[in-house]
């Protein structure tokens, strides 16, 4: 799909969708990059992620819709903020983060695994996960989970 490799950039979907196909790899792939921006609109059906920034940091996600995933609708680094993002149908975990992430106002289900799986340090705040394989909301020990 696309291919962030530059610090500070941001995408704005504006609406549209990004499709994926059969033995496709990532919707988004945030590759080393930091600081980026991922927003508003629809990334599915990839063979991989829908989003995938384990390689990045510090970046936010926020108004997406992830979807029908080879693996996680959205996979995302330390020190990143996830909002207003609503996954289901993925592959594995419906969002996955490292350490000290926040997720906030998400809504999670249908997920092969957990709907929200978060890290050391991070919190997960007004979301809903319901109805995936695993745990609504799993967290590592030290992380946060708030109403």
């Amino acid at each position: 799909g696309i291919t962030i490799s530059a610090d500070s950039v941001s995408v704005d979907l504006m609406g549209f969708e990004l499709r994926g196909a059969a033995g496709s790899l990532s919707g988004v792939f945030i590759n080393g990059a930091l600081r980026a921006h991922v927003q508003n609109g629809t990334i599915r059906g990839w063979g991989q992620d829908g989003v995938n920034g384990n390689n990045g940091g510090a970046c936010v996600i926020e108004k997406l819709r992830a979807g029908n995933n080879g693996r996680d609708g959205i996979a995302i680094n330390s020190g990143s903020q996830v909002r207003q993002c609503v996954v289901s149908g993925n592959g594995r975990v419906g969002i996955l983060t490292s350490n000290d992430v926040e997720v906030d106002d998400c809504i999670a289900g249908a997920n092969t695994s957990h709907g929200i799986q978060v890290g050391t340090g991070s919190n997960v705040r007004r979301s809903l996960a319901s109805g995936n394989g695993g745990s609504g909301i799993a967290c590592a020990r030290g992380a946060g989970r708030s109403p």
